[in-house]
């Protein structure tokens, strides 16, 4: 029998990150750890993570994160957007207000993420259920006003007479008008109207249309003698700047007109503003090379050019008590604006003393050949209510534009009852307007609005009692293609999006979703799907509709909108299959000695996961469901020196009271540092941390902080280990926990650990000597593990060694080679 060796050490002093790969903690490579938690890593080191400490509380959870940075770039400020539906600015540092409430609807704003952009000195913000797909018209903030992105059109033209001698030339002539938005975006211009004169006169151009607030002015285009093109004259009577003015007089020869500024151009379609859309909802919003992009679209009809729906979404203006591109049949309705969440002005019909029928109109625009024949159209209404106990329906169905009223139309139609709404809280419905067996639509057909009553469709309304509509969408129930689309505005136009050239199509029918608002690296564009990836380049000659899309993978994606992390030059992109890291040339995954861990992300949730990027810190950070959370309540850490490639230290941290991570963002504070915010949930309010170097507590909480070593022994019998040393600085108390085999912390004489308790120390954060345990533990192998769990505790360990021998008297096997 061999002799017993002396007591020997067995020295740490490189701690690495979580290793799961293997499957068997007992067995995992030198300077990896089999479990570890809340902690961060050096080269030589192993602590606590920092604190987290509470810098705000807003009404409801933190669901979305933005820094908004102004055109000075002076002033950057936190955007907040939380699940009552309500938008949150930082006034001063770590105060904030309401810029405006219930935008998105309380009953779907819990899943509803905000993506946006900043651009041109305002933030692009798109709202999307599960941040993939548009819920509502997507929205700009310039830090003091809420205004629509790429808003209508006036839904009617002026009138022209010719009162007074004047230049403009003998002959046809048409004339349209635009809206001019505080923001200095011009709108598609409004339908046509023609007029002839007989001799060289002027124009009296009268009903000018008017907008909603954001419209600033107004300009009057009009076409030479016999051409279909439309100028205006700047610094004329031709540019009315303000919202109010509804006639003027305006002189012009047609020499000077063509030399003046094109709205609408045959010869130039790339700056055609009858090209131009009203934005339906988006998701996302992304910047490339002067434009903005747009993805998660909801699917719906977009009026081109002079085809389509006439001012569906009430912001082309009215006149009087119609709104403009609608016709009255039955007296009741009426402009409203200012309400609780609504952007623009709205339809309101109000009810009546003898219970009939109410506010019926009627679009001037025929459905055919807008609506393609034979499909099954769907109807989308954003509507509200003036007060809880009001009762009534509000009807919207397809008609004959000669047909009488309260003709029953085409198909059933569709109804919403005004139980189903909320007094003042904008909802969205949804529903089928016309079956794909009654759709055989004439061109004389139109859809008209109306609320209930007696002798017609549904309950009349309470008398004095009001229904609001806000906005009105047409969509294809099935065939829809927006999950692959992108909108690129017209370069340096951020509100220019061209219904002809102005979109990409991703993957189309490939049975995915594009994910996010995509990123850049270097002169390409880059897309992520649910498992794939795709690129695009801006050639610089031709407008986005001529880009190539290529796939660069086709097993590489996100399912989460904020999915994607930024680093300097490359991310880090959390897939199904692996964390992985891209620099526009390479793909490599992160996470191989992680799988397990990773696999354990709870995916019917993985829309949550949010990816960031601490660049200074050199670290990536994954917050992401995991287990059976259903919010992400674990940030998944890869930590890494100079490059991801050089390697990654694994580990998990979470909040002491299981908080949800709900969103993550960098702000650059006044005192020129950047800081890590979280949004999370906490006494059903939304707290706004920060990742605090100098805090060691969870905003009065304690951070429980672990680190298991490998195991030591094993492979020449039992063995006998009766001392351990460490290098470890810190504060508070300091538990260690013996480990025997199969991760047992106690175990029955002669089976492995004997120790009856954990052991303890006091910390000191500049100790003068290692601290050492003398205790009596038995068994093949063992590992330590490392613990503070106090307010203000945090660990530093540096080097630790554990002494040992083969057990006397106890069983020894001879080391196999």
């Amino acid at each position: 029998m061999p002799a017993v060796p002396e007591s020997r050490p067995v020295a740490f002093e490189q701690f690495g990150g979580e290793y799961t790969s293997s499957g068997n903690v007992q067995n995992i490579p030198p300077g990896k750890s089999p479990a570890c938690q809340n902690v961060q890593f050096s080269a030589v080191l192993v602590s606590s993570r920092p604190g987290l400490t509470s810098r705000a509380t807003l009404a409801g959870k933190i669901v979305s994160l933005k820094e908004f940075v102004s055109l000075d770039l002076a002033t950057r400020r936190i955007l907040a957007f939380t699940d009552a539906g309500t938008l949150w600015k930082e006034t001063t540092a770590w105060t904030f207000a309401s810029v405006s409430s219930l935008i998105v609807e309380s009953a779907v704003a819990a899943n509803t993420k905000m993506n946006s952009v900043t651009a041109y000195g305002r933030e692009f913000m798109g709202f999307g259920t599960n941040g993939n797909v548009g819920v509502s018209r997507p929205l700009q903030f310039d830090d003091v006003n809420l205004d629509p992105v790429a808003p209508c059109g006036p839904g009617i033209a002026p009138t022209v007479s010719a009162p007074i001698a004047g230049s403009i030339q003998a002959g046809v002539h048409s004339i349209r008008v635009s809206f001019i938005t505080r923001s200095g975006y011009i709108t598609q211009p409004s339908p046509a109207v023609s007029f002839t004169f007989g001799a060289a006169t002027a124009a009296r151009v009268a009903a000018i249309p008017t907008g909603p607030a954001y419209v600033v002015g107004r300009i009057v285009s009009f076409t030479p003698e016999c051409s279909a093109d439309y100028y205006y004259l700047a610094g004329t009577t031709m540019v009315i700047n303000d919202n109010t003015t509804t006639t003027v007089d305006i002189d012009f020869a047609d020499s000077a007109l063509v030399n003046g500024v094109r709205l609408s151009t045959l010869d130039d379609p790339t700056t055609d503003r009858q090209a131009l859309i009203e934005l339906p909802a988006q998701a996302a919003f992304g910047f490339y090379n002067g434009r903005i992009l747009a993805t998660g679209e909801r699917a719906a009809f977009i009026k081109n050019r002079d085809i389509g729906l006439l001012n569906g979404s009430f912001g082309g203006g009215f006149i009087g008590n119609v709104p403009n591109g609608w016709t009255q049949l039955v007296t009741g309705g009426a402009k409203a604006a200012g309400i609780t969440g609504q952007v623009g002005d709205a339809f309101q019909v109000t009810g009546n003393a003898g219970g009939t029928q109410a506010g019926a109109i009627q679009n001037k625009a025929f459905l055919a050949p807008f609506i393609p024949p034979g499909v099954a159209i769907g109807i989308r209404v954003r509507m509200a209510k003036s007060a809880a106990a009001i009762v009534g329906d509000m009807y919207f169905y397809v008609a004959d534009s000669a047909a009488a009223n309260g003709s029953t139309g085409v198909g059933a139609g569709f109804l919403v009852q005004a139980s189903q709404l909320v007094s003042t809280e904008w909802r969205w419905f949804s529903g089928t307007l016309i079956s794909a067996v009654n759709n055989t639509l004439a061109t004389t057909h139109t859809l008209r609005i109306s609320g209930g009553g007696t002798g017609f469709q549904g309950t009349a309304i309470t008398n004095t009692g009001i229904l609001y509509v806000d906005d009105v969408e047409l969509y294809p129930i099935v065939g829809d293609t927006s999950a692959s689309r992108v909108r690129v505005s017209r370069a340096q136009s951020p509100e220019e999006f061209d219904g002809l050239t102005g979109f990409l199509n991703v993957g189309v029918g490939d049975g995915q979703r594009i994910n996010g608002a995509g990123f850049q690296i270097g002169s390409h564009y880059y897309f992520t799907k649910d498992r794939s990836l795709y690129s695009v380049r801006d050639d610089g000659s031709s407008e986005p509709a001529d880009w190539p899309v290529t796939r660069i993978s086709e097993t590489v994606g996100t399912l989460s909108p904020n999915g994607v992390g930024r680093g300097d030059n490359w991310v880090a992109i959390a897939s199904r299959n692996g964390l992985w890291y891209f620099n526009g040339a390479q793909l490599v995954k992160l996470s191989e000695d992680n799988l397990p861990t990773w696999q354990s992300i709870n995916w019917l949730y993985a829309h949550l996961i949010t990816v960031k990027v601490d660049t200074e810190q050199e670290r990536i950070l994954v917050s992401a469901p995991t287990g059976a959370n259903t919010t992400p309540s674990t940030i998944l850490i890869f930590e890494y020196t100079r490059s991801p490639l050089a390697g990654t230290e694994f580990n998990r941290w979470s909040t002491s009271d299981t908080a949800a991570f709900h969103s993550m963002e960098w702000s650059e504070r006044s005192d020129a540092t950047r800081v890590l915010l979280l949004g999370t949930d906490h006494a059903a309010n939304g707290k706004l941390l920060q990742l605090d170097d100098s805090s060691h507590q969870d905003y009065g909480l304690a951070i429980n902080s672990k680190y298991r070593l490998p195991y030591v022994g094993g492979s020449t019998g039992r063995n006998l280990f009766d001392k351990v040393s460490a290098n470890v600085r810190g504060s508070g108390t300091l538990t260690i926990v013996p480990y025997g085999p199969d991760g047992l912390t106690s175990m029955q004489p002669g089976g492995g650990v004997l120790t009856a308790a954990p052991l303890t120390r006091t910390l000191a954060a500049s100790p003068t000597q290692d601290i050492e345990w003398g205790f009596d533990s038995r068994g093949e192998r063992l590992s330590l593990e490392f613990q503070t769990n106090a307010v203000g505790a945090w660990f530093g360990l540096q080097k630790v060694a554990i002494l040992g021998k083969p057990e006397p008297g106890g069983s020894y096997r001879e080391r196999t080679p």
